[in-house]
């Protein structure tokens, strides 16, 4: 992300916002163990945050509002079966850390 150049990470926000969702879901794939999960998850915020900070605000409120309804949306289990309250916060801790990310690195901006 470090290389790309605005235009290029506004072009492809949407195809990159979409992969990162998935990959933010790994922990819901049976068999992950969650070291790897966690691993996934601060790789893919990671990837988020550098790509937020290469668009600007018109650009990053539809994605910001995609962010919103993922978080509260309670990841899909097996048919018929509730979320259990984890994954459900699972899902807004992680919209946190990534609305939080860019005010850490605007401040360092300024």
């Amino acid at each position: 992300m470090a290389a790309m150049q605005p235009a290029t990470a506004a072009a492809h926000a949407d195809a990159l916002f979409g992969f990162l969702q998935q990959a933010l879901d790994v922990r819901q794939r049976e068999g992950m163990p969650s070291a790897d999960a966690t691993a996934v998850e601060r790789a893919a915020t990671a990837t988020l945050v550098a790509a937020t900070m290469k668009l600007s605000e018109k650009q990053f409120k539809p994605l910001f509002l995609r962010l919103l309804t993922w978080a509260s949306t309670p990841p899909a289990g097996q048919p018929g079966d509730p979320p259990s309250q984890f994954d459900i916060f699972s899902h807004v801790k992680l919209a946190h850390t990534m609305c939080r990310g860019p005010l850490y690195q605007a401040k360092r901006v300024f």
